[in-house]
């Protein structure tokens, strides 16, 4: 829901989050062309642990990205805030292969386009509010055969995966609780270091 009230017991199969540095964007995450202010903004949990992705004035693919080994099938999940930009993209599976894109309106809480390259699936597409602003956007890929997971501030509901543009330097996304895990569902945040 959209507050962080115990409700109960919550009984889930066991997962692991296969990405490292689920919180610290600036750790152990690819840059490109990206401006990250880290632990700016409030989480969803209400810590200060949240960072703001601004991209910077360069017309190019705008994003971060870590690749864990593995393949399969796979649920990613991630929070999301606007602190300028409406939108933020994300992307399972091979650099130029097999891959799933997902475009998420953290403004109006709707699914965008999604894009499937080299015989992918997606299902399970949602994004859910969780208050003050963010929203946990998910989604489950199908077999893919590599796990490189990127995240992609931007200005509009891209209908290809990566396009580029030239951000302002000012506006961006701020994201926390990256996650991606085997599975045909994504479960509850599991923190990483």
């Amino acid at each position: 829901g959209t507050s962080w009230v115990s409700r109960g017991l919550l009984v889930e199969e066991q997962r692991t989050n296969l990405l490292p540095r689920s919180e610290e964007f600036n750790t152990g995450w690819t840059n490109n062309d990206i401006n990250i202010s880290t632990n700016s903004v409030t989480a969803p949990d209400g810590t200060l642990t949240a960072d703001n992705l601004v991209p910077n004035t360069v017309n190019t693919n705008h994003r971060l990205y870590q690749g864990p080994a593995g393949s399969g099938v796979a649920s990613v999940s991630i929070f999301a805030k606007s602190t300028g930009y409406s939108w933020l993209q994300v992307t399972v599976g091979a650099g130029g292969g097999t891959t799933v894109t997902v475009n998420f309106d953290i403004v109006n809480g709707a699914i965008g386009d999604t894009i499937l390259a080299g015989g992918a699936t997606a299902s399970g597409q949602s994004i859910e509010s969780v208050g003050n602003g963010w929203w946990r956007c998910k989604f489950t890929t199908s077999s893919v055969p590599a796990f490189t997971t990127v995240i992609m501030p931007r200005p509009n509901n891209a209908s290809a995966e990566g396009q580029a543009y030239a951000g302002d330097g000012v506006k961006g996304v701020a994201v926390w609780g990256a996650q991606l895990e085997l599975g045909s569902f994504p479960t509850s945040y599991i923190p990483t270091t």
